[in-house]
């Protein structure tokens, strides 16, 4: 048995190809509880996601593994992924447990540090386990997958930063005005873009949202869904003066916010502060805007060159990410090699010589030397014979197969030896 990985990611394949392949929550479980058998495939988890859609499994073979990944997508997709070769990659070994563990960390992300990668893998694992596709195997690699994500949050820097053009600007909103809450902002647009700053301007707490749009009906769609305030486009003026901040992303080839306009909105403001970020492309505001006293203008590029900033602080954390990758890649394939028969054995005889060692060591005292010769003699036979019989059953358990992992790991449980079970830190699946 060898542990796999089949897929594709945006690495490899277009978005495109990625969309026709992706599966559904409940399309990977309905999949995952046919799919593989108990001889040649005992367990397995499909992760699918935008951008990948990856089989881990506990393999006879990766060559296993390939034709069952084919074989899935066949049926539940409609797709002869074998048309397409060059976008799959397999990877099995130590090989898939790295693999993982960087999907997990997100440094192998379409954006390095993403959050949602780690969610993702989690509700990967659910939905294999509500299939009955997992194992001991799957749990112990999946709970170390888990601990990887935990401790790149929580020890390196690689989630800190806006790096999306909505996030970023919402950034620089937070850095000028340190009270969101005493604040307005005023959307113009209602658009994807436009809808995610407003979104993140809630999060954080902004104290009034007010939508607007040429088409009064969108702006009042997308109001609704941020319980904001929308206005008419005609009322664009009146609106502005009582806002803070104005998010624009429109469509519209030509500047809507003019000097002029801007100018008598602050007119009657008593010097306060007006931040305008435009994200659209082309361009909502005219550049000379940013002339205007107590105006703070903030285009696609400035916000680029933040998120730019961001990205490259992202990317230097990188080879602290692998050296916890690395770290628990050696806890995890310690454990994994252990499960041999031999190992086990080696464990068991040092487990049980340790103890009569120790039990030697407390009555030493009263025997002379000779007779402490012929009692560790003793004692130490005794132990070879009680643990023959048991030595042999190990050698002579089956190996592969379903439960290959769950009895030797049962083994050590039933004798008490170090590693069994689940060690201090593991977290819960």
């Amino acid at each position: 048995m060898d542990l796999v990985v089949i897929g594709l990611s945006h690495h490899t394949a277009s978005v495109a190809l990625r969309e026709q392949i992706a599966f559904t929550h409940q399309q990977a479980e309905d999949t995952l509880r046919t799919a593989g058998s108990e001889d040649r495939m005992p367990e397995r988890l499909l992760l699918s996601t935008c951008n990948r859609t990856e089989l881990y499994a506990l393999a006879d073979t990766p060559a296993t593994g390939h034709e069952l990944f084919l074989d899935l997508v066949r049926r539940h997709r409609g797709i002869e992924l074998a048309s397409h070769a060059d976008t799959l990659y397999i990877r099995h070994g130590r090989e898939m447990v790295e693999h993982l563990f960087r999907v997990a960390s997100s440094i192998d992300s379409m954006i390095v540090g993403e959050v949602q990668i780690l969610g993702q893998v989690h509700d990967a694992f659910e939905i294999a386990r509500r299939a009955g596709s997992t194992g001991p195997l799957m749990h112990r690699l999946l709970d170390a997958a888990f601990r990887v994500g935990k401790r790149v949050r929580t020890e390196t820097s690689i989630a800190i930063g806006a790096v999306s053009v909505s996030y970023a600007a919402v950034t620089l909103a937070s850095r000028i005005f340190s009270d969101l809450g005493k604040r307005s902002a005023l959307l113009v647009g209602s658009g994807e873009t436009g809808a995610l700053a407003a979104r993140r301007l809630l999060e954080m707490g902004i104290g009034r949202m007010t939508v607007t749009n040429r088409t009064f009906e969108r702006a009042a769609a997308l109001a609704e869904e941020l319980r904001a305030e929308a206005v008419p486009f005609e009322s664009l003026e009146t609106a502005l003066r009582t806002s803070s901040i104005l998010v624009t992303a429109t469509a519209s080839p030509d500047p809507i916010i003019r000097s002029d306009l801007v100018k008598r909105v602050l007119a009657g403001r008593k010097n306060r502060p007006l931040l305008i970020l435009d994200i659209a492309v082309p361009r909502d505001v005219e550049p000379s805007v940013r002339e205007i006293p107590n105006v703070f203008l903030y285009d696609i590029d400035s916000i680029e060159g933040l998120v730019k900033e961001n990205l490259d602080r992202r990317r230097r954390e990188i080879p602290r990410v692998e050296a916890i990758i690395q770290q628990e890649m050696e806890q995890f394939l310690g454990w994994y090699a252990g499960l041999e028969a031999t190992p086990v054995i080696r464990e068991l005889r040092e487990h049980y010589e340790l103890v009569r060692a120790r039990e030697m060591e407390k009555v030493r005292h009263r025997f002379c030397e000779k007779d402490r010769e012929q009692v560790e003699a003793l004692t130490r036979g005794i132990v070879n014979k009680l643990l023959h019989e048991p030595t042999t059953a190990i050698r002579e358990l089956p190996r592969g197969g379903a439960g290959s992992l769950a009895r030797m790991e049962l083994v050590r449980r039933l004798f008490g030896l170090a590693g069994a079970g689940r060690k201090d830190g593991d977290s819960d699946a």
